[in-house]
């Protein structure tokens, strides 16, 4: 059972080379996945070795992400391409046809994600699905095609498809919406105090929209949606990750978390408290972007908690099975 606990995480680690204390752990713990930052990356060749060495330590097939969208939200500095913010795209958009705009769109994903390809990446946490409804918020911005659900849908989904044909997994994000905030859930956890009727015509039509195209993974929003849970942040909630987005929304794909180490989850619950609740409310696979170095203790701790519950094991079987349907949707890497 360890193993399986253990295969159902995304960590990000410190350094731009695999140290001995990496290699261990991702020999002692492997994961489902890695996920890259600035402090990881030096140099395109660096960058091509990192990612190349540490799948050469995990003997099953290791998702290696990135936050990669364009604008403030770009990972990958000089000489790397630097796109612009995705609004910037939707005002391009709009000025084009729509068989034109579409086609502009799936070519700058289709471009992006051969970039990533050739750096040993497979999953970009991209696109915003996010509509910027509140224009004053503070976290997504610019970051979000268009405060138009609509040409939401008609710019990030073309853009998702460009990813899927150049090789790369794209993970919409922040599910159910986190365009109508006031704070940054990077720093606290905000809320929504929209009607679930307002809800359903605005902010859930991209994830609508991308789950009936397909998309094969979404990640979750740390921000509480109190019409459909005042209790619980979506990232923790079953009602919103169980009762809507796989029973109303019939998504079968992998969700990811949000960090749950951002400060919008860890000011209420410890890592460990965190993810057995993600995991029972839903989430696949928890993300948690520092800490590698205690990957041992928190693996070991939620495992004596799985076996300790018919519901975490049954969470876990199929977090695993749909895991493994997304990693036979990866064509194999080069290099």
């Amino acid at each position: 059972m360890k193993s399986l606990v253990s295969r159902l995480f995304i960590w990000g680690f410190d350094g731009t080379s695999v140290s001995t204390r990496l290699k261990k752990v991702l020999r002692d713990f492997p994961p489902a996945g890695l996920i890259l930052f600035r402090r990881n990356i030096e140099s395109p060749s660096q960058l091509r070795r990192l990612t190349r060495n540490l799948r050469s330590f995990c003997d099953a097939p290791l998702l290696i992400g990135i936050d990669q969208e364009g604008g403030r939200v770009s990972r990958l500095p000089p000489p790397f391409i630097q796109y612009p913010p995705a609004a910037t795209w939707g005002q391009i958009f709009q000025r084009m046809s729509h068989r034109r705009g579409s086609q502009f769109l799936r070519r700058i994903g289709r471009f992006m994600g051969l970039e990533l390809k050739g750096i040993g990446i497979n999953i970009d946490f991209a696109p915003v699905l996010d509509v910027l409804s509140n224009p004053r918020n503070p976290v997504i911005g610019d970051r979000a095609f268009s405060d138009d659900p609509e040409i939401v849908i008609q710019t990030a989904l073309p853009f998702a498809q460009g990813l899927r044909e150049s090789g790369i997994i794209p993970c919409g994000k922040h599910f159910p919406g986190h365009g109508d905030t006031w704070s940054d859930s990077h720093q606290s956890l905000p809320r929504v105090n929209r009607s679930s009727e307002r809800l359903k015509r605005c902010e859930l039509i991209p994830f609508r929209a991308a789950v009936r195209s397909g998309i094969p993974a979404l990640m979750t929003a740390h921000v509480v949606y109190p019409c459909w849970d005042p209790k619980r942040p979506a990232s923790l909630s079953p009602k919103i990750l169980g009762s809507i987005l796989r029973d109303r929304l019939r998504f079968r794909g992998v969700v990811i978390s949000d960090d749950l180490d951002m400060k919008a989850i860890s000011k209420k619950w410890d890592l460990i408290e965190a993810t057995l609740l993600a995991l029972e409310a839903g989430v696949d696979l928890p993300l948690i972007c520092k800490g590698f170095e205690e990957r041992g203790s928190i693996v070991e701790a939620v495992t004596r908690e799985v076996l300790q519950s018919p519901a975490l094991q049954e969470a876990v079987s199929g977090a695993s099975s749909r895991l493994r349907a997304l990693i036979r949707k990866i064509p194999k890497l080069g290099g």
